[in-house]
């Protein structure tokens, strides 16, 4: 009850703060900025068969807790307000970044392992890009 009490508040606080994008250049580089950060620490220290390392584990818990998770609320409430700016396809992206969150937060912050959770979507890589 008290990680879900906390779960929510931490929604609630960053939705206050959510901008509300005037075109999809505006929502792409906020959006952007975040996966650009998370995206550095995952390579820096994220989950690797070759590097497996109790130091580097707990770095990336650290900056799992600290950047990506955060981030990643950021960037699933943003897309949220701002649905309109998002075509189908990327509306479809969104809802499965979103999923990603959810669980990577239930794995991490309340130890919830179960099997088959959904990685990121690389699609999310090019939201909010130019269309040609």
């Amino acid at each position: 009850m008290q990680n879900w009490k906390a779960r929510r508040q931490r929604a609630v606080q960053t939705a206050a703060g959510v901008p509300d994008f005037s075109d999809r250049g505006e929502a792409r580089n906020y959006v952007s900025s975040r996966l650009d950060t998370n995206r550095m620490i995952f390579e820096l220290y994220g989950p690797s068969d070759d590097l497996n390392t109790d130091e580097r584990a707990a770095q990336w818990n650290r900056h799992l807790r600290r950047t990506i998770i955060p981030n990643n609320a950021e960037i699933v409430s943003a897309l949220a307000k701002n649905v309109t700016l998002l075509d189908s396809d990327e509306q479809r992206i969104a809802q499965i970044f979103a999923i990603h969150r959810d669980e990577l937060e239930a794995r991490h912050l309340l130890g919830d392992w179960t099997a088959g959770s959904q990685r990121f979507p690389t699609e999310m890589n090019h939201i909010l890009q130019e269309r040609d």
